[in-house]
């Protein structure tokens, strides 16, 4: 995050909790951006400049604001998710059976009296 992001911040913050904001977001970690290939290594990426929008390569966004960009092979991928379902559905129909029950039910039932 950016000083003059957090200067933003604090500007907006309680009085009473400026000064613990300000130290917390300066010195808390940094996220970090980067494109990873089916392998776990980086991929090479692009940023393009804020002024300019002139492209130069790069690993990662770190201690910045920033877009990256990566032009990726998604057919490097259907291997890997043959061994791993990479998106989480789990699609192995040997393991997971859906069952649907399309009874009609009654969603509200009325009485009087004690329930």
């Amino acid at each position: 995050m950016s000083q003059q992001m957090i200067e933003t911040l604090v500007s907006i913050a309680p009085e009473s909790g400026k000064e613990v904001m300000q130290l917390t977001m300066e010195h808390s970690a940094q996220a970090e951006t980067l494109f990873l290939g089916p392998s776990g290594a980086s991929i090479r990426a692009f940023a393009r400049d804020q002024k300019t929008a002139e492209k130069h390569e790069v690993d990662a966004v770190r201690h910045a604001e920033g877009i990256l960009y990566a032009d990726m092979d998604m057919d490097a991928t259907i291997e890997g998710k043959q061994y791993h379902d990479v998106v989480g559905s789990y699609q192995r129909l040997d393991i997971f059976d859906l069952k649907v029950n399309t009874t009609r039910r009654v969603p509200v039932k009325l009485f009087e009296g004690d329930a």
